[in-house]
């Protein structure tokens, strides 16, 4: 058996864990693994696939990032090419992979992912390529998943954020709105909000998912959140984003890594 490991999108927090435990895993089993560099680039030509072993992933765990880097774009079924005038056309180079793939005898794709990431791989998955899909988003809108990599780390990030910024509120008597990220769901407002123990003290407020209000406005939420503070009266308004997708793990991903890569490997191991 030969597997490949391919990360994709954002880099969140727990990546190079479940990259990590996935290859142990992996070997414990006598199969080779192969890693392809960002995304599926390394299938088309546009970088490297190169082969993973335990020398490979050792003393990764911690560190945020991904060691197979990864891209937000080369979506397979729509590659970007240019023209000899110097416009660009959407073609499907998604043959070219499954070739490449059969080429180098590999007998399933473990890919690591968000929305985006594994619409490609349902996608691959459909035209014949088995296919082991690993959330990954801090985001956590991932259908069918109780929580995702990288969430956890978002979270803490957005908590330790509303900590500092809770004593500057009351020193000057501002309303501080921390945007967190989120795309079109609110998780990590909600989340930070209900662990943060001051969540209801006068000062801070935080806002996850933009209102369509914000999404039009050239400088996100923070117009419309000043705007509704200068409606209520009172207290001045500063505003700022948060919550980035980088980071390392904390504690929580690196051990749901390790959990999750060996079940998903116990999965295709009872497939195969």
């Amino acid at each position: 058996m030969r597997i490949a490991i391919s990360t994709g999108g954002g880099d969140a927090p727990g990546l190079n864990a479940v990259i990590r435990a996935a290859v142990l895993s992996a070997i414990d089993r006598g199969w080779d693994v192969l890693g392809i560099k960002r995304g599926y680039a390394g299938l088309l030509g546009d970088d490297d696939v190169i082969p993973l072993n335990r020398e490979s992933v050792s003393g990764i765990g911690h560190l945020g990032g991904t060691i197979l880097r990864t891209t937000n774009r080369g979506n397979p079924f729509h590659f970007p090419e240019r023209q000899p005038d110097g416009s660009i056309i959407e073609i499907d180079r998604s043959d070219e992979l499954i070739e490449r793939a059969n080429e180098l005898g590999i007998d399933a794709i473990l890919t690591i992912g968000g929305d985006g990431s594994l619409s490609i791989a349902q996608k691959l998955f459909e035209k014949g390529v088995k296919i082991v899909a690993v959330p990954k988003t801090i985001d956590n809108d991932v259908s069918m998943t109780i929580t995702s990599f990288g969430f956890d780390t978002a979270v803490s990030t957005a908590i330790e954020a509303i900590d500092k910024l809770h004593t500057t509120a009351e020193s000057h008597d501002r309303v501080i709105t921390l945007e967190v990220m989120g795309r079109d769901a609110g998780f990590i407002a909600l989340y930070s909000g209900a662990r943060d123990p001051n969540a209801h003290r006068k000062g801070v407020s935080i806002s996850g998912a933009r209102p369509p209000a914000a999404r039009r406005h050239a400088h996100g939420l923070r117009p419309v959140a000043r705007d509704a503070v200068r409606r209520r009266g009172g207290a001045s308004h500063r505003g700022g984003a948060m919550g980035r997708d980088g980071g390392a793990a904390v504690a929580a991903h690196r051990l749901r890594a390790d959990l999750g890569s060996v079940e998903s490997l116990e999965a295709r191991r009872a497939r195969s």
